[in-house]
């Protein structure tokens, strides 16, 4: 993401859930620092793509208290993301099919297991994401987040080829 041309004072909260389900969404968010509840960033219904090019509208965000769930939508990076420091339930990137860099999510220091498992963040199912790339989020997670278990699955040339059931992680 380009660097704004003016310093960027994201001090809104928002305390509830937040769902981004078209591009529309994003400007509200601009300044938003804290999200109370879970941050949803899906296409609405199934089979649909979410084309929002980037996360660049996020830049700000720094504290999610429910999960962060990125899935079906067209992002290529997970860039924007890189100032989220705190992720209360977990965060779930799945079926982003041109995903192929996670280090976005670089700058995590706590990503809480979502109840029943032992991983902060799953990569499930992102075609294009390569192991070299998920290999780069869990080295730069490894001095500043040492407790955050990354789970991969189902992405290219993933060890576990077909991912066990996720969906309890989207209700």
């Amino acid at each position: 993401c380009p660097a704004p041309a003016y310093a960027q004072k994201a001090q809104k909260k928002e305390d509830k859930d937040v769902v981004v389900d078209s591009a529309s969404d994003l400007p509200k968010l601009e300044d938003v620092a804290t999200i109370t509840g879970r941050l949803e960033l899906a296409f609405p219904g199934a089979g649909g793509l979410l084309e929002l090019g980037d996360l660049c509208g996020f830049e700000g965000l720094q504290h999610v208290g429910g999960a962060v769930l990125i899935t079906e939508t067209d992002v290529k990076t997970l860039d924007g993301l890189q100032n989220l420091s705190f992720v209360g339930n977990g965060v779930l990137v799945h079926d982003n099919g041109e995903l192929v860099d996670v280090l976005g999510l670089r700058n995590l220091v706590v990503a809480v297991p979502p109840e029943g498992r032992d991983f902060g963040i799953g990569l499930a199912n992102n075609r294009k994401l390569d192991e070299d790339a998920i290999q780069a989020l869990r080295d730069a997670l490894a001095d500043s987040a040492p407790d955050v278990k990354v789970f991969n699955c189902g992405n290219k040339d993933s060890a576990i080829a077909v991912c066990p059931n996720l969906s309890d992680l989207l209700d």
